[in-house]
């Protein structure tokens, strides 16, 4: 496995190898969206992924919808909801915005692998231009015939680089963030835009999980091994798009890895062991403990002709459980 230059001074990326599925389906899904824009009425937009859409920015106006659910070892749920609404100056970094602001979990993209040691917290916010997340009159979630409230806060800063505020879950209930249901979220009179209206399908929840050929709900370890092979259920035809991906994370005192997979696949197998320049390194070693998520994650992203350059959604549903590496 090659190691690809570092993407910056606190990460790099490895190329993770696909275990042959146990099933895979070719036929993909699609999701439904619906963009009000002001004075627009309805229309119907493509879709395409956020890094694509990004290539093309020289400074905008992004709507950004977070969705996450998290099924804990107990077998208790959490999850949360963050919508931010951001203006970026075209010399803004946009992936480093929005894991400042919240809004982005940085996992590499399918078929890599990603390091990070925490040096993130070292960025400057000031290599990033000003940056203004804006308010709006009224922001709701509905899923199904549910109502998820989202509430104002203003973001946390010492400067004034990033200003402004975010919307956000009132609690950490998981209750209505649940799998295979429609999203319809809408924002109102967002500041110096207008309304906002996307509507989108959950990921189904991950079945049928194995580490190391273990049952999810009965590993408690593994023996260590340069690669942890991954295993899980792919998504019914209907219910998958091709953004799917499922990413592997395993997280230490030390350090945080993961590496993605496309989410047809059904299997991954994750290196522990790594070559670099200086020779081999463990990123996993023998004797460790970890928590170990496995995540399903659908992101879509659309380029509007409104007022919004471009609208994103991204759902992150994971499973979770801790793992000793004898």
């Amino acid at each position: 496995f090659l190691a690809h230059p570092r993407t910056s001074p606190y990460d790099f990326v490895l190329m993770a190898r696909p275990l042959e599925p146990t099933s895979r389906t070719d036929s993909l899904g699609r999701v439904t969206w619906v963009v009000v824009g002001l004075g627009l009425g309805s229309f119907g937009c493509s879709v395409a992924t956020a890094e694509e859409v990004a290539t093309t920015e020289r400074g905008s106006t992004q709507a950004v919808l977070r969705i996450q659910r998290e099924e804990l070892p107990d077998r208790t749920a959490r999850g949360d909801a963050l919508a931010g609404f951001i203006r970026l100056p075209a010399s803004a970094d946009r992936a480093r915005t929005l894991r400042l602001a919240g809004l982005s979990s940085d996992f590499p993209p399918p078929g890599q692998c990603r390091e990070r040691d925490g040096a993130d917290a070292t960025l400057s916010v000031s290599e990033l231009g000003r940056i203004d997340l804006l308010d709006a009159d009224d922001v709701e979630l509905k899923i199904g015939e549910r109502d998820h409230e989202l509430a104002p806060h203003a973001f946390p800063t010492v400067t004034d680089w990033i200003r402004g505020v975010v919307y956000t879950s009132r609690d950490r209930g998981a209750e209505h963030l649940t799998p295979g249901e429609v999203f319809r979220f809408v924002a109102r009179s967002v500041e110096g835009t207008g309304d906002v209206e996307v509507v989108s399908a959950s990921p189904p929840g991950l079945l049928d999980v194995t580490l190391a050929g273990q049952a999810w709900d009965e590993v408690e370890s593994v023996e260590w091994r340069p690669f942890l092979d991954v295993t899980w259920a792919p998504a019914a035809a209907r219910e998958t798009t091709p953004f799917d991906v499922v990413t592997v994370s395993v997280e230490t005192e030390r350090t945080s890895w993961s590496c993605s997979f496309l989410d047809v696949e059904g299997a991954g197998s994750v290196p522990l062991r790594v070559a670099r320049a200086d020779g081999e390194r463990d990123v996993i070693a023998a004797g460790e403990e970890a928590r170990v998520s496995v995540h399903r994650v659908r992101e879509s992203a659309s380029q509007l002709s409104s007022d919004v350059d471009l609208l994103e959604v991204r759902f992150d549903f994971s499973v979770v459980t801790r793992l000793r590496f004898d």
